[in-house]
């Protein structure tokens, strides 16, 4: 049977999904690629990162084109400093998009009318008054570019000070981003500057270059996150706060498992139901968890402050309100589990 998929958007989802289904010898077509394009801050990739870009994309070379970090240096609450000897790479999000080539895959700036398509995967925004979206509070990322006064750091570095935590990448020698995470945007110059003068770490480190961009970090889902005929992956389903460094990761394996629930109906090895559900428990499995840490981590470190109390409780909230709007998975669901990029039997 021939399959032709429909993929809206155009992030690090929807070209890893491309990749996953084009090996499967479907016909993709992406919509809208350049409109849905982001910047963004920088993307630290990890060695799982990186495993399944270069298994997705062969001819991709992202260590030549973004910057070889050899650590994380964290000093969070009152653990002290410590240092993670985790190898990654920091690339800004257009330069990985930019160099993300795939054959076999047609692009249209629009849907075409006159096609008719097995499956359609949403990668952005889509339908949202006919879908819920839940957000565990209302924190932002202040980013920033920055000079470093050590042009050969090769580490990145995450923070904890009073009222939020900042991280710094190093993108290339002398320069890099720092991000400030804070519950409530007021004075977002006034706000990095007082983080930077407070931190130890960090601060001493750079130089500004310039006013911070406003980002929204809170993690949300938007449910549901399949329904007949169609999945959603990447930010079209949910986005997670950037404290665990799991953004990218988890939307390529959104991607991943799309693609493979996909096949698995395609030949006829589970129905499109079934799928549906597999997908939607286990992608809520894993903003679940996601959330328990969030509360954890901002417990630790902040469990006094009054705003960051209120982000608590909402994330709190948001995990209860996920919980009892997903149905329970019906067993035969259970019994399926990603090897690789194929889905197979317990």
């Amino acid at each position: 049977m021939h399959e032709r998929v429909a993929i809206h958007g155009g992030g690090l989802a929807a070209w890893a999904c491309a990749a996953a289904l084009v090996r499967r010898g479907m016909e993709v077509h992406v919509i809208g690629a350049e409109e849905a394009r982001s910047g963004g801050p920088a993307l630290v990739l990890n060695d799982v990162c990186l495993s399944l870009l270069r298994g997705l994309f062969p001819s991709l070379r992202v260590d030549q084109l973004g910057y070889p970090l050899k650590a994380r240096r964290v000093c969070w609450a009152n653990d002290g400093l410590k240092r993670i000897n985790t190898p990654a790479i920091a690339i800004r999000s257009e330069t990985l998009l930019d160099a993300l080539t795939l054959e076999g895959v047609e692009r249209y700036e629009e849907a075409p009318t006159n096609l008719d398509y097995s499956w359609q995967i949403y990668a952005g925004r889509f339908d949202e008054a006919a879908r819920r979206r839940i957000r565990a509070g209302s924190r932002v990322i202040l980013a920033s570019a920055v000079a470093l006064s050590d042009k050969s750091m090769d580490t990145c570095s995450i923070e904890s000070v009073t009222g939020g935590w900042l991280f710094l990448t190093p993108l290339s020698p002398g320069k890099g981003v720092v991000q400030a995470m804070v519950p409530r945007s007021r004075d977002p110059v006034g706000q990095l500057d007082e983080m930077l003068r407070q931190s130890e770490l960090i601060g001493p480190e750079l130089q500004v270059l310039g006013d911070p961009e406003i980002m929204l970090a809170a993690p949300y889902v938007v449910l549901p996150v399949a329904g007949d005929g169609w999945l959603a992956i990447g930010h079209g389903a949910a986005g997670l706060d950037p404290i665990g460094g799991e953004g990218s990761p988890f939307s390529l394996r959104t991607a991943l498992l799309a693609a493979a629930v996909i096949g698995a109906v395609s030949g006829g090895r589970m129905s499109a139901r079934e799928g549906q559900d597999h997908y939607e428990h286990r992608l809520t499995l894993t903003v679940l968890a996601h959330l328990n840490g969030c509360a954890k981590f901002y417990s630790e470190a902040f469990g006094i402050d009054r705003e960051w109390l209120a982000e608590i409780r909402s994330t709190a909230r948001s995990h209860r309100e996920i919980v009892d709007s997903v149905q329970p998975p019906a067993p035969q669901c259970l019994r399926w589990q990603l090897a690789g990029d194929r889905l197979q039997r317990r």
